[in-house]
């Protein structure tokens, strides 16, 4: 049997999921294809069909960028005006710090650790707080929460939201939402750009399963927008990401269609760890977050067997899987749990 001081360094697996190629270097012998269900990426991808050679030929045009934005603003609920579209949602995560420069931000914990990592990185001072909604709010500082967050799939009433918004307006800060697993959700969060305080992320990638493609929006009215916009340039959309974002983006019937199916394969996942005694902590219906006290055994026999899992540095009993696409990576999940359990 496997114990946790067995594993190795997972810090060697990266911070955020992904990854694979540290999996197979580290399992050598673990049975191919791997399975990587170490992100919250949808395994059901967008369809692909026709794409343009004359996108990866020419400079994109302006009228493609302000139909993508049109598209993300139907998707999004909000007009058009209030976009700013990037190289994925983690450039906005990483010019945000430069271009705002508050005298120190707060945020909620647990949470997803890039945001730490970028404002960090730019010699901001970084508070974490797990009452991040109800704790006081220093003038002209920023707060940054995730809804759903990651990694526990936290949500907030609309009406919480909007009350700590005000607050963080009244004191001059700015409330930055990264709503990046929010695409199958109800709560109509757009209302909370009517706040000038609030900048919204959304990601495209992680609910078209086109996370390569590296595309994402910055929603709101906070003039930061504007700086950002001229940070990014007159082509900050690669031309193949401007075609397949609008076509997905207008395409409603599917997102409709994908929660309904994200929602059987993740309460079908949370049945099968919980018959191999896990408990279910949160999540969205693109990853569900898990706790065990051998979470690491689990991990470590989910990798031999081809299936990357992610774990947490100070959270060793957790363990958090994104919802599995087909039979064969159930299958071979179910078999990695098996060899776990016995």
């Amino acid at each position: 049997m496997h114990h946790d001081a067995d594993i190795p360094d997972i810090s060697a697996f990266g911070a955020h999921g992904g990854s694979v190629l540290a999996f197979q270097r580290a399992f050598p012998e673990a049975p191919l294809p791997w399975y990587d269900l170490s992100t919250g990426v949808n395994p059901f991808h967008y369809p692909l069909h026709d794409l343009p050679e004359e996108a990866l030929c020419a400079l994109p045009e302006a009228e493609s960028l302000a139909r993508l934005r049109q598209a993300a603003a139907k998707a999004y609920g909000c007009d058009a005006s209030l976009i700013v579209a990037a190289p994925g949602t983690q450039a906005i995560i990483g010019l945000l710090p430069y271009l705002l420069r508050p005298p120190c931000v707060y945020m909620e914990t647990p949470t997803y650790t890039g945001h730490e990592e970028s404002w960090r990185g730019a010699g901001i001072a970084c508070t974490a707080r797990a009452d991040l909604l109800t704790s006081s709010i220093e003038p002209g500082c920023a707060s940054i929460l995730c809804r759903p967050n990651n990694p526990d799939g936290r949500r907030s009433t609309l009406n919480e939201l909007q009350e700590y918004a005000a607050r963080i307006e009244q004191r001059r800060g700015t409330l930055i939402i990264d709503a990046s697993f929010a695409d199958f959700e109800t709560t109509p969060f757009a209302t909370l750009l009517e706040n000038p305080a609030v900048v919204m992320l959304r990601s495209f990638g992680k609910a078209y399963g086109l996370a390569g493609l590296r595309l994402g929006f910055a929603l709101g009215r906070h003039p930061v927008l504007s700086r950002l916009a001229t940070a990014l340039g007159p082509w900050p959309i690669h031309g193949l990401a401007l075609h397949i974002g609008i076509t997905a983006l207008e395409d409603a019937a599917w997102r409709l269609k994908m929660a309904d199916k994200l929602k059987i394969h993740a309460e079908k996942l949370r049945e099968m760890m919980a018959r191999v005694g896990f408990s279910f902590v949160g999540g969205t219906p693109l990853f569900s977050l898990f706790s065990h006290p051998r979470a690491g055994h689990f991990w470590r026999c989910c990798a031999a067997q081809g299936v990357a899992t992610r774990r947490f540095r100070n959270r060793p009993e957790w363990l958090r899987l994104g919802t599995p696409g087909d039979a064969a990576m159930f299958d071979r999940l179910e078999t990695a749990l098996a060899a776990a359990a016995s």
